[in-house]
């Protein structure tokens, strides 16, 4: 081969392989979001006050939250028997009855009220559903939020509510509490041609009549608010 011959075909060579990194450069710029999402919303259901004044307490109510939704929308009719709404008789003294089984405590902190479920104790409200004859699994996972995600993500496909442990990382244990998510989303980045996980946020029901975003991780700068997660709860009824 004389040396223009081989010029004209390093040419090619060079032209493909700039055309293969041109193209993992824009697939790098590629983003997808995994997706998942209840069939129906979770009742707005807030924690009611006990008799004396205490709030039940956030744990015991997000517990109804998920009874509630297991009742309406799947047939497990025997939970919250008598309940019509959220200011219901029926519906605190259910709420008062899982915190019992969650060995919930109440104290006064400057001057408010409050209502505390330990998380080692938040599956033994399960007892609620097994007093009215159903089999009842609560399961408590922990470990990074891209695997806590991808376990969530399955349960709320398979239209099961998830119950969240968050809190407000600025201010520590004092602001623990127990939602509800309705939906979860993982964004990822294409990055050499494979996924690479980076923000994980929820939509859940708050457990005091509203619902709102709420974002565990991101990557780089937090462009929301954080919330801490530290705990998920899947639950599923038979």
């Amino acid at each position: 081969m004389n040396a223009m011959g081989k010029t004209a075909v390093l040419a090619v060579l060079l032209a493909l392989v700039g055309g293969l990194y041109a193209s993992t450069a824009d697939a790098g710029d590629r983003y997808q979001t995994i997706d998942a999402k209840l069939r129906h919303e979770t009742p707005r259901w807030h924690q009611l006050q006990k008799d004396n004044g205490d709030p039940v307490g956030c744990g015991p109510t997000a517990w109804a939250i998920v009874y509630g939704y297991w009742k309406q929308h799947k047939g497990k009719t025997r939970l919250l028997e008598g309940v019509s709404g959220a200011n219901d008789p029926d519906l605190k003294a259910a709420m008062e009855e899982i915190a019992r089984y969650t060995k919930s405590t109440y104290g006064v902190y400057q001057g408010t009220k409050w209502g505390r479920t330990m998380p080692r104790n938040m599956c033994r409200g399960k007892k609620y559903a097994e007093k009215r004859g159903y089999r009842v699994s609560c399961e408590r996972i922990r470990g990074t939020e891209f695997d806590k995600f991808d376990r969530v993500k399955e349960w709320i496909r398979a239209d099961k509510p998830v119950i969240i442990l968050t809190n407000d990382p600025s201010h520590a244990f004092s602001t623990l509490h127990y939602p509800v998510i309705e939906q979860a989303q993982k964004k990822q980045k294409r990055v050499l041609r494979k996924w690479r996980d980076r923000d994980v946020n929820y939509f859940v029901n708050m457990g005091d009549g509203s619902d709102d975003w709420i974002w565990v991780r991101e990557v780089g700068r937090n462009h929301h608010p954080h919330t801490g997660s530290f705990s998920m709860f899947l639950i599923d009824i038979h």
